[in-house]
């Protein structure tokens, strides 16, 4: 999984959209024990999705799912704290690149 997502983001012809990042924090969630090697790869995802404008409720509700006890490290926590705030609160440009990337809107 982690080497599609790599061909991905260094593809011309394939986008990726919050549903790929939401998929590859399923797979993390599923495939990883809770450690701070989760908790890290977890943020990373979440910041590429913050930074291309990807953030959807889905992918914060993902993101919520893998929080488990304080066992993700302490930079993941920050992030899940960020996140109790409702989505309409975080910046703009959080999500400004969601209806452009979105399955849907390619059919």
């Amino acid at each position: 999984s982690f080497h599609l997502y790599n061909h991905m983001t260094h593809s011309e012809h394939l986008l990726r959209n919050s549903a790929s990042i939401g998929y590859m924090l399923h797979i993390v969630n599923q495939a990883l024990p809770d450690s701070r090697v989760k908790g890290n790869i977890s943020v990373t995802f979440w910041k590429q999705a913050y930074q291309m404008g990807l953030v959807t409720p889905q992918l914060v509700e993902r993101m919520q799912s893998i929080h488990s006890d304080l066992k993700c490290g302490p930079e993941f926590e920050r992030v899940v704290k960020q996140l109790e705030t409702p989505l309409s609160d975080l910046p703009q440009r959080y999500r400004r690149a969601v209806k452009q990337t979105r399955h849907s809107a390619n059919y």
